[in-house]
């Protein structure tokens, strides 16, 4: 393989995919453990320098995603919804998927624009539970029933599905095509 070649794939490895550039958030990769330090915490920095202009322009997340963790997913959406109460227009862009985090993200949005070909896919959280006694694992179910609850208020906040729970019991349901995201509420407009 020649150096060329090599310095080449030793570049596009190190390319992050989740990262912000301006007024624009771009989701391309996982809502993994690199997401607070890529994501969430430039989107706070953006949002407190928005909150003190007096005409503030809109952010825009771009979000081709498979998804992640939840507790990342519910920071950011935190963030946008404090965005939003502060009068900063929030506009999500999905091209092509936005799978389990990434679709909670995704529908949050003031404006909510989709492509014809954009794809979101729905689910209830992923639990884990190393329970080491019985009151240790009642506690874990607490919890992990509180994270179910808070996914399923935001879709039914923020899209037209009124039995989002049968929706996620599903696992792995599939929302495709522009159009039907729009006429399910998931979205507002194709782009």
């Amino acid at each position: 393989m020649s150096k060329e070649i090599d310095n080449y794939d030793n570049d596009l490895y190190k390319t992050e995919l989740n990262f912000t550039k301006g007024d624009n958030v771009y989701i391309y990769g996982d809502v993994d453990e690199t997401f607070p330090k890529n994501i969430i915490v430039p989107f706070i920095e953006l949002v407190q320098t928005k909150v003190k202009e007096s005409n503030p322009t809109a952010i825009n997340i771009h979000i081709s995603s498979p998804g992640g963790l939840v507790h990342y997913c519910f920071d950011l959406i935190s963030w946008m919804e404090y965005a939003k109460k502060k009068g900063i227009v929030i506009n999500t862009y999905v091209t092509s998927t936005a799978y389990s985090a990434a679709s909670v993200i995704a529908v949050v949005g003031t404006n909510r624009y989709v492509s014809r070909r954009a794809q979101l896919l729905i689910h209830f959280a992923r639990g884990f539970d190393y329970s080491h006694n019985p009151e240790m694992t009642e506690r874990n179910k607490q919890s992990f029933d509180f994270l179910q609850n808070e996914m399923i208020g935001v879709y039914t906040k923020y899209t037209k599905i009124k039995d989002i729970r049968k929706k996620l019991l599903a696992d792995n349901f599939y929302i495709s095509g522009g159009q039907e995201l729009i006429k399910q509420g998931f979205a507002d407009e194709l782009f």
